[in-house]
């Protein structure tokens, strides 16, 4: 299937609502052996970002927030986001992340984690939302900017 805006647009809105519901689910419900599982896959995903290994930082990526998820306690929750995420994952184009980018995405996974770990599911999902609204708007204008780079 072929990139395009509206289906940024419609994969991004489906992450946003079930997403937002698991990362509440999970804020209520969390645990330590939740957080050791989190951490350690975000200290991974900060580690193989700054190694520049963009393949293994992804999975890392994709462990950290599916820790969360299935902390939410719903079984349904996770394999319905696995398939919007899946999605998503064709719209990461292939640059390089910059120190800035690397630091600003562990403050925002970070923010999710610590609303869990304060069991607060208002700041975890305004945490969630604030992060997935950067990703688009820095996918967006990566698209943007290649469609008026074609002649």
């Amino acid at each position: 299937r072929d990139l395009s805006l509206a289906d940024l647009r419609d994969t991004h809105e489906t992450r946003l609502a079930l997403e937002s519901l698991a990362v509440r689910a999970a804020a209520v419900r969390f645990t330590e052996e939740d957080l050791t599982k989190a951490a350690a896959a975000l200290a991974e995903h900060l580690r193989l970002s700054r190694a520049e290994d963009s393949a293994g930082a992804r999975d890392a990526h994709a462990e950290f927030h599916f820790a969360i998820y299935r902390a939410s306690g719903s079984l349904w929750l996770p394999r319905a986001i696995e398939p919007v995420w899946q999605n998503s994952e064709r719209y990461r184009f292939g640059s390089r992340p910059t120190a800035f980018l690397i630091e600003r995405s562990r403050q925002e996974h970070q923010a999710i984690l610590d609303a869990c770990v304060a069991r607060d599911p208002d700041a975890a999902e305004l945490a969630l939302r604030s992060h997935l609204a950067g990703a688009f708007q820095r996918i967006t204008e990566t698209m943007t900017s290649k469609q008026k780079d074609t002649p």
